[in-house]
């Protein structure tokens, strides 16, 4: 399957000289199946590894933040959820039950 082909293309021509941005762009016209690979491997090299983990949500301590003590909700709590998230359905029944609040 082309899933498990590898993120490195081989090229007649030159690309050294570009930097790792430009490098991605390229991956993206000639290979979009491994563009999500090549941009969490661009971010865990430029900035950290730590910024390409899905962080645990715990809804009930967003809405406890987000609320006075009377209960009244001030602050909005926005969900960004990708697609190839494992918890994405797992989070249905946290995101209804914190709707019933």
């Amino acid at each position: 399957s082309s899933s498990h082909r590898p993120t490195t293309i081989e090229c007649d021509f030159q690309i050294d000289f570009l930097t790792s941005f430009h490098k991605l762009i390229l991956i993206k016209e000639l290979r979009k199946e491994a563009l999500d690979s090549s941009v969490r491997s661009f971010i865990t090299q430029t900035v950290g590894g730590e910024f390409t983990k899905t962080p645990v949500v715990d809804l009930d301590d967003a809405y406890a933040s987000s609320s006075t003590s009377t209960g009244v909700s001030f602050t909005p709590i926005l969900l960004m959820l990708s697609d190839d998230s494992t918890s994405c359905k797992d989070m249905v029944g946290d995101v209804e039950k914190l709707a019933k609040h």
